[in-house]
């Protein structure tokens, strides 16, 4: 029975390593190992986290949905990316930078569907420790991305009042310890390619610190950086401008997904300046993608859009995966450019039922990888039997002469590749047969409410000698009978008709 229940409990939980590093404070009360939202002077800490995920009813994979051909391009709204909810951090274990690297490489050699890659995951502001693991996570789950994710955890404040403290402080020194973290640790797991994602006020310190790596090591440095992913910038456009054509050619390809109906960037552009993440912008070095129209509540901060759209999401895989740019070469349906002061960026349109099918707005051919094939997240294509059921008279037309299959049960063929059979002539009229006439059973409301059959009359027994004697009456008032109670009972019609 424990065994049972062992193969059940891994069946339906799956685990997600999280390889971390951090310089916020540890929380030596906690009965676990966690980290306040307060900054530490020291070195970084460094560690890996198990995080379970309930699996649900469908398998991981549904995202691809959106890549099938032959579906409508509205199925890419009704699929949908895992909810925080059903993501639990079972353990946390502190380890040194060699335990982490090591943890890291075996995790990197086993890798089918996204093999030697890494992904790291700044966070933004006023996120947990535990909520930054549980974002990693389920990053990783709903990419079916199996190389080593890597979270950089840092102080991004508890509350609103801490704002410009964080913006002033934490994001500065963060921005050296994610440099340090890049350089030192990710790096020496020599992975293939390190894609970098990054929201709201994380892409300040992912940003400064590609900054810092450009220009200290120009195209020398070990790092292998694929793709950018910035999602909703809590940077000031100009400075977001500036950084951008300073770190240019930095990694494979840049992508910026930005929302106008952005409310958390609206009340951060108040206190401060416009915001990158907040407008429709063209900058140097990177594709700018509008997705205000991706937006999922009129009345909410549509701060998330990137982890709570599956459409976004969804091709923010694709991205990762295959690396194909531009926006519109990804869905031409979905991603539709626009012209702009300095060049081009593509606005999301959100699909709707008679859009063109996305077999044309899908990646173009590609012939995939056997490991991507094989992915869960990868529908495949599975060609079902031509199920033909035979004329009940005429013979049919697809079987050789003499192989006529059962008349009871059809009969799984191919699809003949030549000009189809001639069509059966129709069957002859045939007369339906002559049914009697079934008289129909009394009403129960054309009954009297308590009937009173009449029992039957009983023969006189016969004498000794075989003859019949008949029975005098006796006059009325003479002797006293009992009334004979009858053998039928006289409710019996109404007892059947109320059963």
């Amino acid at each position: 029975m424990f065994r049972r229940a062992l193969a059940i409990h891994k069946a339906t939980v799956r685990e997600i390593p999280v390889y971390f590093a951090t310089d916020r404070k540890q929380d030596k009360n906690a009965k676990t190992i966690t980290f306040s939202a307060d900054r530490t002077d020291a070195t970084l800490t460094y560690g890996q986290a198990t995080v379970i995920i309930a699996k649900p009813d469908a398998a991981p994979g549904s995202l691809s949905n959106a890549r099938l051909p032959n579906a409508d391009a509205a199925k890419a709204q009704t699929i949908e990316t895992t909810e925080v909810g059903r993501l639990a951090i079972r353990d946390v274990v502190v380890s040194d930078e060699r335990q982490l690297m090591e943890a890291a490489q075996k995790r990197l050699d086993t890798a089918s569907v996204f093999p030697k890659q890494a992904f790291v995951f700044v966070h933004g502001f006023n996120v947990s420790f535990e909520n930054a693991l549980r974002r990693t996570a389920q990053i990783a789950y709903d990419l079916n991305f199996d190389g080593a994710p890597f979270l950089f955890s840092w102080p991004g404040g508890d509350g609103l009042l801490s704002y410009l403290r964080v913006n002033a402080g934490n994001a500065k020194t963060a921005t050296d310890h994610l440099t340090e973290f890049l350089e030192k640790v990710v790096a020496q797991t020599h992975a293939t390619k390190i894609h970098l994602i990054a929201h709201s006020m994380g892409n300040t310190v992912l940003l400064d610190a590609l900054d810092i790596i450009k220009r200290t090591s120009g195209n020398q440095s070990p790092l292998r950086f694929a793709e950018i992913i910035l999602h909703s910038p809590d940077v000031c456009s100009d400075r977001f401008a500036q950084v951008m054509t300073a770190i240019k050619g930095i990694g494979a390809g840049a992508t910026l997904y930005s929302s106008t109906h952005d409310r958390a960037l609206g009340l951060s552009a108040l206190i401060s300046c416009e915001k990158a993440g907040a407008t429709a912008s063209v900058f140097t070095g990177v594709e700018t993608i509008d997705v205000t129209a991706a937006g999922s509540s009129f009345l909410g901060l549509n701060h998330d859009i990137y982890v709570t759209n599956p459409a976004i999401f969804n091709d923010m895989r694709v991205v990762l995966e295959l690396g194909n740019h531009p926006p519109d070469k990804r869905s031409p349906v979905l991603f539709q450019p626009k012209a702009a002061e300095g060049g081009t960026y593509w606005l999301y349109h959100r699909p709707q039922a008679g859009d063109a099918s996305v077999d044309t707005i899908a990646l173009p051919a590609v012939a995939p990888r056997p490991e991507i094939a094989a992915s869960p997240f990868i529908a495949q294509p599975v060609a079902a039997p031509l199920i033909v059921y035979p004329a009940p008279v005429a013979p049919n037309p697809i079987a050789a002469p003499g192989e006529q299959p059962a008349q009871d049960e059809p009969e799984a063929v191919e699809a003949p590749e030549t000009t189809p059979a001639a069509a059966t002539p129709p069957l002859p009229a045939v007369s339906p047969l002559p049914l009697p006439a079934v008289a129909p059973l009394p009403s129960p409301a054309n009954e009297p409410a308590s009937p009173q059959p009449v029992p039957p009359q009983a023969a006189p027994a016969p004498g000794p000698n075989g003859t019949t004697a008949s029975i005098a009456t006796p006059p009325k008032g003479t002797v006293k009978r009992k009334k004979r109670k009858p053998d039928v009972d006289p409710d019996w019609n109404t007892k059947i008709f109320r059963q």
